[in-house]
């Protein structure tokens, strides 16, 4: 599980992406009750989603875009593989940076990171 400040940036950026919190989701909260190092915790029970910002994990990323089996990793891979700007995907650190870029691109018109926030192609 990414958990750099590369990844919580994107992630604090893409406010967009709907979070239902459930038992076991990653999520940043700053100045919160974990590691002042990383300011990342695992969703409890009892836990108020209120200030923080979800940290998806691979799975959570494909179910997003209805990737759930190889046929729809294969159209992804595809997909990416024909684009002009393959170093953009080669910049990614993780493949949680990877799959959250994909996400951003595929749902929201286009987006992609510039390193600070989502810009969209429109």
């Amino acid at each position: 599980m990414d958990t750099s400040e590369d990844y919580i940036n994107m992630c604090v950026a893409a406010h967009v992406l709907d979070w239902q919190p459930r038992v076991g989701d990653f999520y940043y909260e700053p100045n919160g009750r974990n590691s002042p190092e990383y300011c990342v915790s695992v969703w409890l029970p009892g836990d108020i989603a209120a200030g923080k910002t979800w940290l998806p994990r691979i799975d959570q990323l494909q179910h997003i875009v209805d990737v759930d089996n190889m046929h729809g990793m294969v159209y992804v891979v595809l997909r990416i593989e024909n684009m002009p700007s393959t170093s953009y995907w080669l910049g990614m650190t993780s493949l949680e940076q990877w799959w959250l870029a994909y996400v951003m691109m595929d749902k929201y018109n286009g987006a992609h990171w510039d390193g600070v926030c989502w810009k969209s192609n429109i």
